[in-house]
C-alpha cells in the first residue's frame, strides 16, 4: 500500500545525519552535553538532568519508563467491541513493545504484555492472531487508549515504533507540521500522512498552531508563533515543522492549545503556560506574552489534571472536580456569576463561584465554556449570540448553568469551538447546538447520520469532525481551506464519511481554526520502511 507524503527529513541526502530525539538521547550518557539535528530540522543542545535522568529520557536500554495507561475499562470495552469488526480487513498491527528479556524484576504485568505481543505477532503456538487478539491488545497498550494499568517500555524498544499522523486543511502558518515552505499559502483537502519517527501520546490544535506529547514525555509545537505560543523562546513568526519545547524534566499528562496560547499538565498536577497574555489567559498575573513555558501559580493548594483554553480565556480542572478560570470575561465565559463584572479580565486562576457540582471534563469554545459533571450534566456559560449555550435563547450567561434540553441524558464527552457538541454515555449519540452550515440550533439536536456511533468529536471554526466507534472520521461544515478532508472545498450540512482515511484506523481527532490533525495507530518502524 502506498502512503502519501511520508515526511521523514528535509532532504534525502541529509537523512544519514538526522536523528529522532529519543534515539539521540538514548545514545548519550547522563549529564552529557551534545548537539543534534533532529528530523524537524532543528538543532538542539541537550543536557541530561543528573538528579532524575529517567524523567528527562532514558540513559540506556536498561533504564525503563513507567507509562501510565488511562481510559476506563468500560470505555476500552466499548472501543474493542466496535473496532474488532474492522481489524481483519485493515490488517493493522497493534502498537506495542518488542518482547523484553525475561527478568524477574519486571513482574507479572510485563510478562503478560510480552505474552500478548507474541499472540499479535503470531509467534505463540505458531497461531495467527485473531481479530479479537489484535484489537484487545491494541487498546490495552496503545498510548491513545490508555487504561489504568502501566506498560513498561524502554527507549531502545520505543525507537522501533512510530505513530501515524494525519493532517489536513489550512497550513498557512505551518501548523500541519509538513515542513512545507510557507512563502505561498497552502491548504490540503486530502489528509497528508506524516511520519516523525516517534510515538505520540496526544495532540492538540489551537487557532493557528498545534502541539503534541511523545511517549517519552517530550513536547513539540508547530505553526504560528505570533505571541510566543510555540514556547521555543524565539521571536520567529512561525515554524513549519515540530520544534522541541524546553520544559522541566517531568512526566506530562496532557497538552492543550488555545487561541494563541499553549498549556501542559504534569502528572503531579503542575501547569505550564506560554503564548499570548493580553487578557490574562495564561494565569500568570500579568498581561505580557510569554515566549517560553512558566509555571502557573494557583492561590490554593490544588492538583490540576486538565486544561481547556479558548480564544481569550482558560479553564482548569483539578483532581477533586473543582473548576478554576482566568482570562477575558467579556461575554461571561468565566462563569463568575456577576453580569456587571462580565467585561473584566481575571489575571490569575480563581474558582468559578457559579459551579458547585463535580466536574470531569472541560471544553472552552471561542467565547463560551462547557463543563461536564461526573453525573453527565452539561453546564454552559458565555457568549450565546448563535445559540452556542443551547438554552433556546441568544442571551449571554455569566453563570454556569445546566443545558436543560439534554439534562435527562447523561453525557460522556463535550467539545466546543464556534458551536457546541456532546456525546451521550449510553448510546454514543452526537448532539450539536449553535449555528453553522448544518443550520441554527438554539437547543441540542441529535445527529441522525451517525446515530449510536460517536466516541469523540472536535469542533473548529464553523466545522466539526467526529470519530466513530469503528475508527472512521465524519466531517461537516465550512470547507474553504479543505478542513473537511473530503478532497474538495464544498460545504457540507451533514456529517460525511472521510473516504480518504477509510483504510486507516484513527484513534483521536483534534480541530484547529481551519485545520485538523488526527492520530492513527502506533506501528513498527520496519512497517514504515517497507511501504
Amino acid at each position: 500500500m502506498q502512503m502519501q507524503n511520508v515526511i521523514d527529513s528535509p532532504g534525502s541526502e541529509e537523512k544519514q545525519h538526522l536523528t529522532t530525539l529519543p534515539a539521540f538521547l538514548a545514545s548519550q550518557k547522563s549529564g552529557a552535553n551534545d548537539t543534534a539535528i533532529f528530523r524537524s530540522g532543528q538543532s538542539h543542545s541537550i543536557q541530561r538532568d543528573t538528579a532524575s535522568p529517567e524523567l528527562l529520557c532514558f540513559t540506556n536500554g536498561e533504564k525503563r519508563q513507567s507509562v501510565p495507561a488511562g481510559t476506563s475499562a468500560k470505555a476500552t470495552l466499548q472501543m474493542n467491541e466496535s473496532y474488532e469488526a474492522r481489524s481483519n480487513s485493515l490488517g493493522h498491527r497493534s502498537a506495542m513493545s518488542e518482547k523484553s528479556k525475561d527478568k524477574q524484576s519486571q513482574g507479572h504485568h510485563e510478562r503478560e504484555f510480552s505474552r500478548e505481543l507474541n499472540v499479535i505477532q503470531g509467534k505463540e503456538n505458531k497461531e495467527k492472531p485473531t481479530k479479537d487478539d489484535q484489537m484487545r491488545t491494541f487498546f490495552k497498550y496503545s498510548p491513545q487508549h490508555k487504561g489504568s494499568e502501566e506498560t513498561l517500555l524502554d527507549i531502545k524498544t520505543e525507537n522501533d515504533f512510530y505513530t501515524e499522523v494525519f493532517s489536513w486543511g489550512s497550513d498557512r502558518y505551518g501548523q500541519l507540521g509538513l515542513g512545507v515552505d510557507m512563502a505561498s499559502e497552502h491548504s490540503y483537502s486530502i489528509p497528508r500522512f506524516c511520519s516523525y519517527n516517534i510515538t505520540i501520546r496526544q495532540v492538540s490544535c489551537g487557532q493557528n498552531h498545534a502541539g503534541f506529547i511523545t511517549q517519552s514525555n517530550f513536547v513539540y509545537t508547530m505553526g504560528s508563533n505570533s505571541h510566543g505560543q510555540l514556547g521555543i523562546d524565539e521571536p520567529t513568526d512561525s515554524k513549519n515543522s515540530p520544534c522541541l519545547v524546553e520544559l522541566p524534566p517531568k512526566r506530562y499528562s496532557m497538552i492543550n492549545c488555545g487561541g494563541n496560547t499553549s498549556f501542559v499538565c504534569s502528572e503531579e498536577g503542575t501547569v505550564y503556560s506560554w503564548g499570548q497574555g493580553r487578557f490574562g489567559q495564561l494565569g500568570s498575573g500579568k498581561t505580557q506574552d510569554r515566549f517560553k513555558p512558566e509555571e502557573v501559580n494557583f492561590k490554593v493548594n490544588t492538583r490540576i489534571i486538565k486544561v481547556s483554553a479558548g480564544l481569550e480565556h482558560t479553564a482548569f480542572l483539578d483532581v477533586t472536580g473543582r473548576i478554576f478560570v482566568c482570562g477575558s470575561n467579556e461575554k461571561g465565559q468565566l462563569g463568575l456569576g456577576n453580569i456587571d463584572a462580565s467585561n473584566e479580565s481575571v489575571l490569575e486562576p480563581v474558582p468559578s463561584p457559579s459551579f458547585s457540582d463535580c466536574a470531569k471534563q472541560l471544553a472552552s469554545g471561542s467565547y463560551h465554556t462547557l463543563v461536564l459533571s461526573i453525573s453527565g450534566l452539561v453546564y454552559v456559560a458565555g457568549l450565546n449570540n448563535e445559540g452556542q449555550l443551547g438554552d433556546a435563547s441568544r442571551k449571554n450567561s455569566a453563570l454556569l448553568k445546566v443545558v436543560d434540553e439534554i439534562s435527562h441524558i447523561p453525557m460522556k464527552f463535550v467539545a466546543a469551538g464556534s458551536f457546541s457538541a456532546a456525546i451521550s454515555e449510553d448510546k454514543m449519540d452526537l448532539f450539536l447546538w449553535g449555528t453553522g452550515s448544518f443550520g441554527e440550533f438554539l437547543t441540542p439536536h441529535r445527529v441522525k447520520k451517525i446515530k449510536g456511533q460517536t466516541v469523540s468529536v472536535s469542533v473548529g471554526y464553523g466545522f466539526g469532525v467526529a470519530l466513530s466507534n469503528q475508527g472512521y472520521l465524519y466531517s461537516w461544515g465550512m470547507n474553504d481551506f479543505g478542513q473537511l478532508g473530503s478532497g474538495d472545498f464544498k460545504v457540507q450540512t451533514t456529517p460525511q464519511l472521510m473516504t480518504s482515511l477509510e483504510s486507516k484506523l484513527v484513534t483521536s481527532i483534534e480541530c484547529g481554526q481551519f485545520f485538523a490533525i488526527g492520530l492513527g495507530q502506533t506501528l513498527r518502524q520496519s512497517d514504515n520502511n517497507n511501504i
